[in-house]
């Protein structure tokens, strides 16, 4: 699950977003999904929640937040507005599908 950038970073709440990202995880796990968390592309505070929430439930966690500090991992360059040219371009996208196949490929096979 990839959620962390697009909460406020500002006003985080630790106590409050681990209980309800917690919740969250468990209303969309239905059918006993195999979960992987991930931090944030950018680092961010809830991201120690993320990863606490992790060892918790032992689901597999994958850092990222190096990616977005490395600017050949952004689409500088190819969109006007910066906010959108500081996502992830294609080759922060295929970085972060490597450690997510890595991670799955690590994982004992049922």
């Amino acid at each position: 699950m990839r959620i962390v950038e697009n909460c406020d970073r500002t006003i985080l709440d630790h106590d409050v977003f681990l209980r309800e990202y917690k919740s969250f995880i468990d209303f969309l796990n239905t059918n006993d999904a195999k979960i992987i968390l991930t931090s944030g592309f950018w680092k961010h505070v809830g991201d120690e929640d993320i990863e606490k929430a992790a060892k918790e439930r032992n689901y597999p966690f994958i850092a990222l937040g190096d990616l977005g500090e490395d600017d050949e991992m952004k689409a500088i360059g190819l969109f006007e507005h910066s906010g959108v040219a500081n996502h992830p371009g294609d080759k922060g996208m295929q970085a972060i599908a490597e450690r997510i196949f890595a991670l799955l490929a690590d994982l004992p096979q049922e």
